[in-house]
């Protein structure tokens, strides 16, 4: 009778747990306005994913976006004029970039719909571009493509043979940080001139190894990152780019039984 009672389940018990399940909140990708009073991010306090903004110092959030679709994504424009929003149509593939004014007025899309899977990237200092992988040129792989604000013209940067992704845009606004899948467990780091003139492999390396939070330092020439290029465990360093050419990857800071899998610039 025991053992009974210890695998049945009554039916209402089971609903509710199941209900409440689809009742998890989660918040995450904040992205802080540039005078750094407010912080938009995405939560599902709604039911679906979506934008919210709320006071740096605390309070109740304000909803900017109400889309039939899941948002997985926003980023502040330097200027504080835009946020670049990701949508998801359908909560699947083919993820498309919207622009809107931070109260969520004035929204448009700016990727051209239909089948192109897109991705935020990073703006331009001057919040005239915003730069995005998209597979529009191929379904088999994401470029990266900078995207003018005004006119919404669309310019290829770098062909991609598989998944990339930007990660930040030097201050000068002249080159960008691309992240790149070479295989399984391997990845890449490129800097990428704007102007189509080259690009540097900022990660040689023998494989395995993978690069997480990838940024510029205060000049383009000083590249930081997370990674684990010939060793087991990851840390964190920096690369000086010298002559068109990348110098090792200097170990700023590491440990012996740990990973460290980031930073914040």
């Amino acid at each position: 009778l025991l053992a009974s009672s210890l695998h049945a389940a009554p039916s209402d018990d089971l609903d509710r747990k199941v209900l409440m399940l689809g009742k998890l909140v989660g918040a995450g990708t904040p992205s802080f306005s540039p005078d750094g009073k407010r912080v938009a991010f995405i939560t599902s306090i709604s039911g679906s994913p979506q934008v919210w903004t709320v006071s740096a110092t605390g309070g109740w959030p304000d909803q900017i976006t109400a889309f039939d679709d899941p948002v997985g994504s926003v980023k502040w424009s330097p200027d504080g004029q835009w946020l670049a929003v990701q949508v998801a149509p359908g909560g699947g593939l083919n993820e498309q970039i919207y622009l809107m004014r931070p109260d969520g007025m004035a929204a448009r899309r700016i990727t051209e719909g239909g089948t192109s899977n897109n991705e935020i990237g990073a703006w331009t200092p001057d919040s005239k571009s915003l730069l995005i992988a998209s597979n529009r040129r191929t379904p088999n792989a994401k470029d990266i493509w900078i995207l003018d604000v005004a006119s919404g013209a669309m310019r290829l940067v770098a062909e991609n043979k598989g998944v990339a992704t930007v990660e930040d845009v030097s201050d000068d606004g002249k080159y960008a940080l691309v992240w790149r899948l070479a295989s399984r467990g391997d990845e890449d780091v490129y800097r990428v001139a704007l102007d189509g003139s080259g690009e540097v492999h900022v990660t040689p390396h023998q494989p395995p190894a993978t690069f997480d939070a990838v940024a510029f330092g205060a000049t383009s020439d000083v590249i930081y990152l997370a990674g684990n290029p010939d060793r087991d465990l990851g840390a964190f360093g920096r690369v000086v780019v010298a002559a068109g050419k990348a110098g090792p990857v200097e170990v700023l800071s590491g440990r012996n039984d740990a990973d460290l899998a980031g930073f914040i610039r």
